[in-house]
């Protein structure tokens, strides 16, 4: 499954989580929003880079990506399709 995480605000403790991710992650983008390509349940991931509880990478969402559509470099594209079909 794709997931978006994106952080409210940008700690260095979610991004070293997110690293820490034994998983694909496509940062290249949007210099706050982070794709995942991560098995596992919405809630699993969330717990997983920390947005469980009050903690120390701040506040932020993790949403699955179903759909997507609109205008993003052919990288991206690319990188969605590829892990779309391997999640």
């Amino acid at each position: 499954m794709i997931y978006a995480i994106i952080p409210f605000r940008e700690e260095e403790e979610l991004r070293r989580k997110i690293d820490a991710l034994d998983t694909f992650v496509y940062d290249d983008e949007a210099p706050n929003a982070y794709f995942v390509s991560y098995r596992g349940t919405t809630r699993e991931l969330a717990e997983a880079v920390g947005y469980s509880e009050p903690s120390s990478v701040g506040t932020g969402v993790v949403i699955p990506v179903s759909n997507y559509f609109g205008y993003a470099s052919k990288d991206l594209w690319e990188w969605l399709n590829v892990h779309e079909k391997n999640a």
